[in-house]
C-alpha cells in the first residue's frame, strides 16, 4: 500500500468519525416522521421503510428511458417483490429494455443499494435554528426480538454546542469560554450504553439540567421557542440510501478519489499531500511578462509579479497574503492573464466548425475544436463562504461582459464573468438570472457581427505583436545590461550600488587616471633621455680620462725605464759616471727624470679618481636609467588595465544605445538601472495588458455568438431541471465516452463563464464530475481556514492550484480532535504533516510548493510583503511579532485630530459579566464614536467599525452604537475601516479573565489590528493585557513603542509620555461623566466642568464636601500619606465618620517592598521624599491606630482614587492624602468624575476587595 492511498485511508477514518457531527435535515425531502408510541409498533416501522423504498426506486426507474414505455408499468408492478426477495432484481430489470443501456448497471447499482440498506436511523431531538433543521442525537437502530433498540447513538457536537449557548444565552464560539467543562460534559453524555433512545434523551436532559441549574431549562421537548432554538415533535427515521441526510461531502469525495486512484492518479493531489522534488526558492523567479491585467490604472507590485510569473511555471503554488497586501489582487491578475491567453487559442480555432458527440442520443453534446480541454478554466473555491461571495460578485460587478444581456440586473452586475455556483440560493441565482437569459439571448441571435470581430481580431492581434515587441526588447535591454553589470562589478570599481551617476562618475575618474599616467610617462620618458644624454658624456669622459692615464702611463714607464738605466751605468766600474753622463745627455738628467715621473704620477693618479668618480656617476646614470625604463613598463601596465578599465566600464554606452532605442517605445524616459519588474510592468504596458484583456472578453463574446447554435444547444443541457440531469450517473463515474460528454460540457461553460466560484462544502460530485485533471487551475482563497483533507476532491480534479492563505488569521474549525494516527503505518514526518488536527490547506500548500518563501527561517509559499492598508504602526504588532518583519508597510504615520497617535490604548477598567459583556467598555465606544463623528461629520460613521472578541459584546455595542459596524474578528475578515475600535473585554477581577482567549495565538489580534486603516484604538484593561505573557502583552508593548497609552491609573506612565494638553482633554471628557442635578451634584459642579476638576484647589474642596457629606462611604487610592492632609483637622473628620457608622477605607504605597504596617518608619523612609518625615510618620501613626485594619499598605500604586458612597468615582493625578491643595504654586492637576458603576466595581475590586484578600 502506497503512501498515498494510506494518507488517503486516515482522511476516510476521519471524515467517517466526524461524518454525523454535522448532519442538517434536507428541506422538503419526504422523510418518515414517527410518534413516540410508533417505535413500540415494530409492524408501523417495518411497512414504512418498505413504503419508503418502493419510493425510492419508484425514483430511480422514473428516470429510465425504455424501448417499450409499457416496461415502466410491468418492472413497478413487481418492485414490491423485489423489495421481499422473492424475485431477483435482474430477472425482471434488464439491460435489452434500456433504450440507453449504459444506464443500466447504475440503476441496478443504486436500487440495490435500497434494497440491501438496512441500517436504521432516528434522528431525534430536531433542532430548528432559524431555518435549517438538525438532530441533537443521531441513533444507529437495529431490530432485536421484535423491538427496535439502540445498537449505538452520536450526539452532533455542533448541535450540542447550540444547546448549550441557547442556554446559556451566549454565542455559539463563545460555548468553550463561558463553559470550560463543556467537552467534559460532552463526552459524558456520549458515552452511555442503553438501548432505550429515550432513557438515553432522558439521561441527555438530566445531565443538562444538573449543569444548569441556576437557567430552570426545563423539558427540552416544550422548547417552542427558546431564544434562537425551537425544538421540534418530530421523530424523523430515515437510512442512508434515501438521501435524506444532508452531510459534508468529503467523505464520499475522498473514497472516489482513492477508488479512481487506482486507475489514474494526480500529480498535483500527490504533490499537495506528499511533496515532491525540492521547490525553488522565490528569489530564483523573475517578475515575467504576462499578457493580460485586470487592471490599467496601476501595476501589480513586484511580489505579486513574481506570483502570476510562478504560477505559470507551476504545478502547485502557495501563497501566502498577510492582511492588506492584496491577494484577491493576484488572483484577479491571473484571471486576466488566462483569458487572454484563452482568446489566443479561440483565435486559432476561429473559423474551425464544431463536430458532435453522441448524436441521436440524450446525451448528444457539441465539442468545440479545443476538443475539451478546458485551458485556462478556473474555479475559485474556499471554505469561507464569504470570501468566495466576496470575489465573485465583484468578479460580476466590476467587469462589463455580455452587458446587454443584463441591461437591467436586480443584483447591479456589469455582466457574467463569473458562474457562481455551490449553495442553493447561488445555484438558484445563476440559473435564473444568468444561465437562462444568455441562453434565451444566444438561441434567439441573428445579428451578423463578423466584421467586429474581424476589426476586435486585428486590433487584439497588433495588440499582442505589441506587446511582443516590448517583451524582446525589454529582454534584451535586461540581458545586455545584466551581463553588462557582471563585468562592470568583476572590475572592483564599484563598492555600491551600479548606478548611472557612479559609471559616469568612474567613467571619468578613469579617463583622468589615463591621462595622469601618459603625462607621468612622458615626463619619465624625458627624464631618461636627459639621463641617456648624461651617461653618453660621463662615457666620452671617462674614455678621455682613460686615454690621459695611458699617455701618463707611458710617460711615466718610460721616465722610470731610463732613469734604471742611467742608475745602472753608473754603478759600471770606472766608467760609470761616464756611461751615465752620455745617457743622460741622451735621456736627460737623473733629477730631470724623476721630476717627470713625480709629475706623471701625480697626474695619473689624479685621472683615475677621476675615472673611478666618473664611472660611479656613470653607474648611477645607468641604474636611474633603468629605474626609469621600469616605471615606463609600470605606466604600459597600468595604462594598459585602464585602457581595459575603460573598455568595459564604456561598454555603458552600448547600454544608452540600447535605452535610447527602448525609450522610443515608451511614453516617459527610461532610467538606466530600470529593473526587469520596472520595465514589464511599466505603465504603457500595463495599459495595453488591461486593453488586451478587454478585448479577449470582447472576442469570447463574438466567438460564442459566432457559434451560438452550439453553445446553446450545450448550455439547455447544464441545468434543465437538476444540474447536469442528462449526463447523471449515479455513482459519480464516468466512462471514456462519458468523460467526452462533460469535457465537452464544461469547456462550453467556462467558454461562457471564464470563472466558477464555490464553497469547498459545496465542491461534491454532484456538481463537479470526478475526472482526474478536468479543470485546469484551481484557486483557493483563505485556505488557512480549511482542514487539510478538504481539497483532496478538488485537487484530484484539477492541473494546476494556487492556494492562498494566511496560517496566522482566522483558524479553521475543528469539531472534535480524533487522534487516529497512531495505527497507520506512516512515517512520523508524514504523520505530523498531514494530521487533520493540526494542519490546514496552507500548511500543507506552504510545505509542498514548487516555489516558496521564508519566514523566520521556516519555508512557506510566496508572502505577499507589500502592505498598503494601514499606517505603519497599526500595522507593527503583526510585521514584529507574526511575519518576522517580512512586510514592507507603505502609508507612513500621521498625526490625528483626535488623540494624536493613529495608535492608542484608552485603560478602561470595568468588570466583565459572565457572559463577557462589560458595559464600561461599550460606553467608552460610544463616547468614541461621538467624538470622532464631532470632528469628521456623521457621514464618517460608515468608516469605524468596532471588533470585539465576544459575539454578546458586539451586540451590546450594536444596541447602543447604531449604524456603526460591530462585530467578532470573524465579521470583519477581508474587510477595512478608515478607524477601528477594539473593545478587548478582558479583566483581572475574574478568574476567566479573557486574555488567554484573546491572546493565546496571534491570529485574532493580527486580523482585528491590520482591519484598520488610519487609526486603531484599543479600549481595555492595560493591566490585565500588560500582565498577560501572551500576544495581548506583546500587541500592548507595540502601543507603548509606537503610539500612546491613554490612563487614569497611572499617572507616570501619563506625564512620561508628554501628551499634550488638547489630547488630555479629549481623553478626559471621554472617560469623564456628566454631572446631573442629583444629591451629588452640589458637591461636584462648583469645582469641575464637564465632569473634569482641573486645579489642586478643586480637587482639595472637593474632598473636604466629601468627607464632609459621604453618606455610606469613602475609599481613597493614594500612593503617599502625608502630615500635610492627614492632620489633627483630617483625622477629627475621619473619626466623626467612623462615629456615624460610615465606612471609610484607604490604600496607599508607592515603591514596592515587603513591609508592613509594622514599619511605618520604613515606609515613609522610603516613600516620602519630602523633609517632614517625623511628621509624617505621626500622620501615618495615628491614621493607623484610627482606621486599623482599614488602612492597607499595598504598594506599589500609581493610581489616585477617591470613591463616594460607591456611587461617584474621581481618579486622575491628584495625590488625595499628600497634595493639600493649598500652596500657592502647585502642578496642574487633572482627574475625571465617573458614575460608571462596573468601572467603580473594578477599582473596588482590584484596589479593595484583593488587598483584604492580601
Amino acid at each position: 500500500m502506497g503512501n498515498l492511498e494510506k494518507v488517503l485511508d486516515y482522511f476516510i477514518e476521519y471524515e467517517g468519525n466526524v461524518l454525523l457531527d454535522n448532519i442538517e435535515i434536507k428541506k422538503d425531502s419526504g422523510y418518515i416522521n414517527l410518534l413516540k408510541d410508533d417505535l413500540e409498533n415494530i409492524k408501523f416501522i417495518e411497512n414504512a421503510l418498505w413504503d419508503k423504498k418502493k419510493e425510492k426506486i419508484c425514483e430511480v426507474l422514473a428516470k429510465v428511458q425504455w424501448k417499450k414505455i409499457e416496461k415502466h408499468k410491468e418492472v413497478e408492478e413487481c418492485i414490491p417483490r423485489i423489495i421481499d426477495g422473492t424475485i431477483k432484481l435482474q430477472d425482471i430489470l434488464k439491460q435489452d429494455d434500456y433504450k440507453y443501456a449504459n444506464n443500466y448497471y447504475d440503476d441496478i447499482k443504486n436500487i440495490s443499494k435500497i434494497i440491501d440498506d438496512n441500517q436504521l436511523f432516528i434522528l431525534y431531538p430536531i433542532l430548528k435554528v432559524k431555518e435549517k433543521k438538525i438532530p441533537l442525537v443521531s441513533f444507529i437502530m437495529k431490530i432485536k426480538e421484535d423491538k427496535i433498540i439502540v445498537n449505538e447513538y452520536k450526539v452532533q457536537i455542533d448541535a450540542f454546542r447550540i444547546v448549550c449557548a441557547n442556554i446559556m444565552d451566549c454565542p455559539v464560539s463563545e460555548v468553550e469560554l463561558t463553559m470550560p467543562d463543556f467537552n467534559a460534559l460532552f463526552n459524558t453524555i456520549s458515552d452511555y450504553e442503553r438501548e432505550d433512545l429515550f432513557e438515553i434523551i432522558d439521561i441527555i436532559e438530566n445531565e443538562l439540567q444538573n449543569k444548569f441549574v441556576e437557567y430552570h431549562t426545563g423539558d427540552m421537548a416544550n422548547w417552542n421557542d427558546y431564544n434562537n432554538l425551537a425544538v421540534t415533535k418530530e421523530i424523523i427515521l430515515t437510512m442512508d440510501s434515501f438521501g435524506e441526510m444532508k452531510i459534508a461531502p468529503y467523505l464520499d469525495e475522498i473514497k472516489l478519489v482513492k477508488e479512481l486512484s487506482t486507475e489514474k492518479e494526480s500529480n498535483l493531489l500527490n504533490r499537495y499531500l506528499l511533496g515532491g522534488k525540492e521547490g525553488k526558492s522565490v528569489e530564483k523567479i523573475g517578475t515575467g511578462f504576462n499578457q493580460g491585467s485586470y487592471s490599467g490604472e496601476f501595476p501589480i507590485n513586484k511580489k505579486q509579479a513574481k506570483v502570476v510569473s510562478a504560477y505559470t511555471q507551476s504545478q502547485l503554488l502557495a501563497v501566502n497574503g498577510p492582511p492588506g497586501t492584496g491577494k484577491t489582487t493576484v488572483l484577479k491578475e491571473i484571471i486576466a492573464d488566462n483569458i487572454v491567453k484563452k482568446a489566443k487559442k479561440l483565435i486559432d480555432v476561429w473559423d474551425t466548425d464544431w463536430s458532435v458527440l453522441g448524436e441521436g442520443r440524450k446525451q448528444e453534446v457539441y465539442l468545440s475544436p479545443l476538443n475539451g480541454q478546458c485551458d485556462y478554466s478556473m474555479v475559485i473555491a474556499s471554505g469561507n463562504n464569504k470570501a468566495v461571495n466576496n470575489i465573485g460578485v465583484e468578479l460580476l460587478k466590476e467587469i462589463p461582459y455580455f452587458k446587454d444581456l443584463l441591461k437591467e440586473s436586480e443584483y447591479g452586475y456589469q455582466g457574467i464573468l463569473c458562474a457562481r455556483l455551490g449553495k442553493k440560493e447561488n445555484m438558484n441565482e445563476f440559473h435564473v438570472a444568468i444561465l437562462n437569459p444568455l441562453i434565451k439571448y444566444l438561441k434567439n441571435y441573428d445579428v451578423d457581427e463578423e466584421e467586429k470581430a474581424k476589426e476586435c481580431i486585428a486590433e487584439f492581434n497588433e495588440l499582442n505583436n505589441k506587446l511582443t515587441t516590448y517583451k524582446q526588447k525589454n529582454e534584451n535591454y535586461c540581458k545586455k545590461r545584466n551581463e553588462i553589470l557582471m563585468k562592470l562589478a568583476e572590475t572592483g570599481l564599484f563598492a555600491n550600488q551600479i548606478t548611472e551617476n557612479e559609471i559616469e562618475k568612474v567613467l571619468e575618474e578613469l579617463k583622468n587616471k589615463k591621462n595622469e599616467t601618459i603625462e607621468t610617462t612622458e615626463e619619465i620618458k624625458k627624464i631618461q633621455n636627459k639621463v641617456d644624454q648624461d651617461i653618453n658624456q660621463r662615457n666620452k669622459d671617462i674614455n678621455e680620462i682613460q686615454d690621459n692615464i695611458i699617455k701618463y702611463t707611458c710617460i711615466k714607464n718610460d721616465s722610470e725605464d731610463k732613469w734604471n738605466k742611467i742608475s745602472q751605468k753608473r754603478k759600471v766600474i770606472f766608467i760609470g759616471k761616464w756611461l751615465a753622463n752620455s745617457l743622460a745627455r741622451k735621456y736627460g738628467t737623473i733629477a730631470e727624470l724623476e721630476q717627470t715621473i713625480t709629475v706623471n704620477t701625480d697626474s695619473l693618479e689624479r685621472e683615475k679618481s677621476e675615472k673611478i668618480r666618473n664611472e660611479e656617476i656613470y653607474n648611477n646614470l645607468k641604474n636611474e636609467y633603468e629605474s626609469l625604463n621600469a616605471k615606463i613598463c609600470e605606466c604600459k601596465k597600468a595604462l594598459e588595465f585602464l585602457n581595459h578599465q575603460l573598455e568595459s566600464v564604456s561598454l555603458y554606452k552600448v547600454l544608452k544605445e540600447l535605452l535610447l532605442e527602448l525609450n522610443k517605445l515608451y511614453s516617459d524616459e527610461l532610467k538606466f538601472d530600470i529593473d526587469e519588474y520596472s520595465l514589464n510592468y511599466h505603465t504603457d504596458i500595463v495599459k495595453m495588458r488591461n486593453r488586451a484583456f478587454v478585448l479577449a472578453l470582447r472576442l469570447n463574446e463574438y466567438y460564442i455568438k459566432k457559434h451560438a447554435k452550439e453553445i446553446s444547444y450545450n448550455l439547455e443541457k447544464v441545468y434543465p431541471d437538476k444540474w447536469f440531469q442528462p449526463f447523471y450517473r449515479s455513482d459519480y463515474k464516468y466512462d471514456q465516452k462519458y468523460q467526452k460528454y462533460m469535457k465537452a460540457q464544461w469547456e462550453t461553460i467556462f467558454l461562457c463563464f471564464p470563472i466558477v466560484t464555490t464553497t469547498l462544502h459545496s465542491f461534491d460530485m454532484k456538481k463537479f464530475p470526478m475526472i482526474c485533471e478536468l479543470y485546469d487551475t484551481l484557486l483557493i482563497d483563505e485556505a488557512g481556514q480549511a482542514l487539510i483533507d478538504t481539497v483532496v476532491g478538488p485537487l484530484y480534479r484539477f492541473r494546476k492550484a494556487v492556494i492562498v492563505g494566511d496560517v496566522y488569521q482566522l483558524e479553521p474549525i475543528r469539531k472534535t480532535k480524533q487522534k487516529l494516527l497512531e495505527g497507520y503505518d506512516i512515517s512520523e514526518e508524514l504523520k505530523e504533516k498531514i494530521n487533520i488536527d493540526e494542519n490546514s490547506v496552507q500548511h500543507a500548500a506552504d510545505r509542498n510548493s514548487e516555489v516558496f518563501d521564508k519566514i523566520a527561517g521556516n519555508k512557506v509559499g510566496i508572502i505577499l510583503n507589500e502592505h498598503r492598508r494601514c499606517e505603519e504602526s497599526i500595522v507593527q504588532f503583526s510585521n514584529v511579532h507574526v511575519y518576522d518583519n517580512a512586510l514592507t508597510i507603505i502609508k507612513k504615520d500621521k498625526p490625528k485630530e483626535f488623540l494624536k497617535s493613529n495608535l492608542c490604548m484608552l485603560d478602561i477598567r470595568g468588570s466583565k459579566t459572565s457572559r463577557n459583556v462589560n458595559d464600561s467598555e461599550v460606553k467608552i465606544c460610544k463616547r468614541i464614536v461621538e467624538e470622532l463623528l464631532m470632528i469628521h461629520g456623521e457621514e464618517y460613521k460608515s468608516k469605524i467599525g468596532i471588533i470585539t472578541p465576544y459575539y454578546n459584546q458586539s451586540n451590546r455595542i450594536k444596541s447602543e452604537i447604531p449604524g456603526v459596524d460591530a462585530g467578532t474578528v470573524h465579521v470583519f475578515q477581508g474587510q477595512e475601516k478608515e478607524v477601528i475600535i477594539m473593545s478587548m473585554v478582558v479583566d483581572n477581577t475574574v478568574k476567566n479573565d479573557g486574555t488567554y482567549f484573546v491572546g493565546n495565538n496571534p491570529n485574532f489580534l493580527n486580523v482585528a489590528f491590520t482591519r484598520a486603516k488610519s487609526q486603531l484604538i484599543l479600549v481595555g484593561n492595560y493591566e490585565t493585557c500588560k500582565a498577560s505573557s501572551n500576544y495581548l502583552k506583546k500587541a500592548v508593548s507595540i502601543v507603548e513603542q509606537r503610539g500612546l497609552i491613554y490612563t487614569l491609573y497611572d499617572q507616570d506612565l501619563l506625564e512620561k509620555q508628554g501628551i499634550e494638553e488638547k489630547y488630555l482633554k479629549q481623553f478626559y471628557g471621554i472617560v469623564a461623566c456628566k454631572i446631573g442635578l442629583d444629591k451629588y451634584s452640589y458637591i461636584l459642579n462648583e469645582s469641575s466642568i464637564g465632569g473634569i476638576i482641573s486645579t489642586a484647589q478643586g480637587h482639595k474642596k472637593i474632598f473636604d464636601q466629601v468627607l464632609l457629606n459621604a453618606e455610606e462611604s469613602i475609599r481613597i487610592v493614594s500612593p503617599w500619606i502625608c502630615a500635610s492632609v492627614v492632620n489633627d483637622e483630617f483625622l477629627s473628620k475621619i473619626s466623626k465618620l467612623l462615629q456615624a457608622k460610615k465606612e471609610v477605607t484607604i490604600r496607599f504605597g508607592y515603591r514596592d517592598s515587603n513591609f508592613t504596617l509594622n514599619d511605618i518608619a520604613s515606609i515613609i523612609e522610603t516613600d516620602n521624599l519630602r523633609n517632614s518625615a517625623e511628621a509624617d510618620k505621626k500622620a501615618l501613626d495615628n491614621l493607623y491606630a484610627l482606621l486599623e485594619d482599614r488602612l492597607k499598605y499595598t504598594p506599589p500604586l500609581h493610581s489616585k482614587i477617591l470613591i463616594m458612597d460607591d456611587k461617584i468615582m474621581i481618579i486622575g493625578s491628584f495625590n488625595w492624602l499628600s497634595n493639600s491643595g493649598t500652596e500657592k504654586v502647585t502642578r496642574d492637576e487633572v482627574s475625571c468624575i465617573t458614575n460608571d458603576e462596573q468601572a467603580i466595581n473594578f477599582v473596588k475590586e482590584r484596589y479593595f476587595k484583593k488587598a483584604e484578600e492580601k
